[in-house]
């Protein structure tokens, strides 16, 4: 059997979680994205994901280092998508440097790159949060890691307790929606989820949400959501509050899950908590001893903006710096312009497609009662259409 050394190497140097290191990092999406190294590479851009049960390399990115794969499988329920997720396991043999593991699953990646418009080379997970108690700054867009064995919080923030299931923590919170007081559930603390929060479909069921959910707002707002194992079904909506520990949240956006089968098919959690979320706060996850600490930041008031377009739009591959119209709901803005499905980006309020990233337009999308003119591609001609936002839930 081949032996192949294989080392991440986080580009901060990071030798041992004694004494503390710091690591910067990219907020793009609510999503934390960090370069590291593997076996000598190139640069590579990875995401901190704390709701991944192990860490991941891009199987393009696998196949590019020619690292051998000892066996392949398909996993059910792997990801957020409905499908099966093709699994590769590579034999390996970590440096030492950050984590060791006796093994490393490559996945296909690039379709949940395109939902981010960015590339994704791989995942840090659980062996990450195992190995250190791990300082997220928002603000200052600093990870700091800690050694388990030595560290002891005496900060301001409110300590949470958390479990670790399946190797990914979980949090109790409560929330509200009209008519229905206060309820809670288990939630997977997941970051980098760029929403606020989104329910399992067994838990809508369950607590019979939707009908509370229309009362808050009346129409639902059709979406889905890309993971590993592909794409699922949701509708968009809020609720009138959040609690997690001592801190409360007002009118968070909520998704509302059609899932068939993948995590939001699962029984024993209410659903995910998202960077929407968390970026509200400096956290501090500490998994080894089952507590997560949550520090109010500069953005903990700001208001839950939607998207008041009623269009998604993804890039269409490396380099992602061109766009693609992935869905139009139905009497929205979006329908009202004629923008179709499948309608190509060239330019957006006079700014060359190269220039822009996902996450500006969906942050420019965000805005309601604005006007904006996008030239786009459809087949073979190019059009220019005006769209004035609104306010959508």
């Amino acid at each position: 059997m081949q032996r192949v050394c294989f080392s991440l190497i986080l580009l901060a140097c990071v030798a041992a979680a004694e004494p503390p290191r710091t690591i910067p990092f990219e907020l793009y999406s609510n999503a934390i994205w960090i370069e590291a190294r593997v076996n000598g590479s190139r640069p590579l851009h990875f995401q901190l994901d704390t709701a991944a049960g192990s860490c991941v390399l891009n199987r393009t990115v696998a196949d590019e280092l020619k690292l051998p794969i000892l066996s392949e499988f398909d996993q059910p329920n792997a990801g957020a998508g409905d499908r099966p997720t093709h699994i590769a396991i590579l034999k390996i043999e970590f440096g030492g440097v950050a984590l060791e593991m006796p093994q490393m699953p490559a996945l296909p990646l690039d379709e949940v790159a395109r939902s981010f418009g960015t590339f994704l080379d791989g995942i840090l997970g659980h062996e990450f949060l195992d190995r250190y108690v791990v300082r997220i700054d928002f603000d200052a867009q600093v990870l700091t890691l800690y050694d388990p064995k030595t560290f002891a919080y005496t900060g301001p923030g409110s300590v949470v307790p958390i479990e670790v299931r399946r190797g990914v923590p979980v949090v109790k919170a409560r929330f509200g929606l009209p008519g229905k007081g206060a309820t809670e559930g288990e939630f997977l603390v997941d970051e980098p989820y760029s929403g606020a929060v989104q329910f399992a479909t067994p838990f809508i069921r369950e607590h019979d949400l939707l009908p509370a959910a229309r009362a808050l707002t009346p129409r639902l707002i059709p979406s889905f959501g890309v993971g590993v194992g592909g794409t699922g079904e949701n509708e968009q909506g809020r609720v009138e509050w959040i609690e997690i520990g001592p801190h409360t949240l007002k009118l968070p956006l909520a998704t509302y899950a059609q899932a068939k089968a993948g995590a939001f098919a699962r029984t024993d959690i209410a659903g995910i908590l998202g960077g929407e979320l968390w970026r509200r706060f400096t956290v501090t996850l500490d998994c080894p001893h089952g507590r997560m600490v949550l520090e109010p930041g500069r953005h903990f008031s700001d208001p839950f903006d939607a998207d008041a377009s009623g269009m998604i739009v993804w890039s269409a591959g490396p380099p992602h710096r061109q766009f693609v119209v992935a869905r139009v709901i139905d009497g929205t803005p979006a329908a009202d312009a004629d923008i179709r499905k499948d309608d190509r980006l060239l330019e957006f309020d006079g700014t060359p497609a190269a220039n822009l990233t996902v996450w500006r337009l969906r942050t420019a999308l965000r805005r309601a009662d604005a006007d904006h003119v996008l030239k786009l591609q459809r087949g073979t001609a190019e059009i220019a259409v005006k769209l004035r936002t609104r306010k959508l839930i």
